[in-house]
């Protein structure tokens, strides 16, 4: 499991790395906008991500998220989450629907490599021999990490992040590394 973690980590890196390398000096800024100065829509980007896996475990994730540009390297935002996880090969069956939301900000360090710091709140009904008898439960998880960003003009960008969840326990939906990409529009 370990060598899987850290081959997966080096291919990241490594993407990320030609990525920089190609993109050197092309880091959007927030003075760009034809001698004017940038309103707070020129500030907002809409975004998020979506995740599907089906099999005989089943997840399907929708994360929409709005940001708000602080400053041409600092992002904050706030975001839903809703992950519906149905698991067959167990006994019984396992299903269930977990939402909540987060909160993030998210530093450009160097080009487009960014650091990554959020807090997520999510609720759902842990898996049990007895689903009748579960009540939900409400997780926190504090997510940081780095990622990049590459833009794709001047107001919509892909991003690509590795946190780890440095409030992992068993009731948590997640398991180190977490890989997430994403996307961002500009109104």
């Amino acid at each position: 499991m370990k060598i899987k973690v850290v081959t997966y980590s080096l291919l990241i890196l490594a993407m990320v790395f030609m990525v920089v390398v190609k993109s050197y000096g092309q880091f959007d800024s927030l003075s760009s906008y034809s001698g004017r100065k940038p309103g707070i829509r020129d500030r907002i980007y809409l975004g998020g991500s979506f995740g599907l896996q089906i099999g005989t475990i089943t997840v399907v994730e929708l994360s929409p998220l709005v940001m708000y540009r602080i400053t041409p390297r600092l992002f904050s935002g706030a975001g839903l989450t809703y992950i519906y996880y149905n698991d067959t090969q167990i006994q019984p069956k396992y299903s269930s629907n977990i939402y909540g939301g987060r909160f993030l900000l998210n530093y450009t360090v160097i080009w487009n490599i960014f650091l990554h710091a959020e807090y997520e709140l999510l609720n759902y009904q842990p898996y049990s021999f007895y689903p009748a008898d579960t009540k939900r439960v409400n997780v926190n998880s504090w997510l940081v990490g780095a990622g990049f960003r590459q833009w794709i003009g001047s107001k919509s960008f892909l991003s690509l992040s590795v946190l780890w969840n440095l409030n992992e326990t068993p009731l948590s939906p997640y398991t180190n590394p977490i890989i997430r990409i994403g996307v961002g529009f500009g109104l």
